[in-house]
């Protein structure tokens, strides 16, 4: 305010990056020239590739790095951007097995994702990661599970550092970070299906299979069976019993060494 000349009551707060994408055609560029400003505003024929760019990218690294920042003891995406271990495992899924995953020039991409990155460095901004953590298992549908599934299906293999994270997911809705509980918030559904999943852990490294199989067939979140996913039943349940067994900390220095 003292940088103005008067008092504006519609003042807003907003972070430097912004990006508005409009379709349109040269119709609308004639009437709307936003071409000729310096501002971060693109008019394409189709936007949806854009829209793809920003869930897989943006939201889907909020996704993936969650349950992993939590389990490891990390309360905000700021500290995980601080963190050599979790920083360095978003780097490595963004550009091997996020980026690679889309249709869009990779030079736009890989400027998109530095972007995101430096928005999760912002440090006037406190983004705990348990609120993140609502829905995790929808969530992880509509933004990390198409990169999965794009991947295998393109590569002929499975994203380690993806299904690391599919893993991880399933370790966090056990509900305990060591001995601490986590209040974890989901639909009733989800909460059911992952207290009859558990249950089924006796103690034995041959039962995380038995619990692993069980979330990957909840079709009404999954939208299919991932067990037909070949391959997929046994890596995450071998990442799980990672997990469980040396804790998060030691198991993510594995996935990214």
């Amino acid at each position: 305010k003292a940088e103005l000349p008067y008092e504006d009551q519609l003042v807003n707060e907003a972070e430097q990056f912004h990006l508005w994408v409009i379709e349109g055609g040269d119709a609308l560029k004639k009437r709307f020239p936003v071409e000729k400003t310096n501002l971060n505003v693109l008019i394409v024929p189709d936007a949806t590739n854009y829209k793809t760019r920003k869930v897989r990218i943006l939201n889907g690294s909020h996704t993936a790095l969650c349950p992993i920042s939590i389990l490891a003891g990390i309360e905000t995406v700021r500290e995980s951007m601080e963190d050599q271990d979790t920083m360095e495992f978003l780097a490595q899924t963004l550009s091997q097995e996020i980026i690679p995953t889309l249709s869009l020039p990779k030079p736009e991409l890989e400027q998109f994702a530095a972007d995101v990155l430096d928005r999760f460095r912002n440090p006037f901004i406190k983004h705990y990661w348990m609120s993140i953590s609502l829905n995790s298992m929808s969530k992880f549908e509509t933004r990390v599970l198409p990169s999965l599934l794009t991947y295998q299906k393109t590569k002929g293999e499975l994203p380690k550092r993806l299904t690391f994270s599919l893993a991880a997911t399933i370790a966090f809705y056990e509900g305990y970070r060591g001995a601490d509980k986590l209040e974890i918030k989901d639909n009733e559904d989800i909460m059911a299906l992952y207290s009859e999943a558990w249950q089924l852990f006796d103690g034995d490294d041959a039962s995380y299979q038995q619990v692993v199989q069980k979330v990957l067939a909840y079709e009404a979140n999954w939208k299919m069976d991932l067990n037909q996913i070949p391959g997929l039943s046994q890596a995450v349940t071998n990442y799980l019993t990672l997990i469980e067994r040396q804790g998060m900390r030691e198991a993510l220095k594995t996935i990214i060494s």
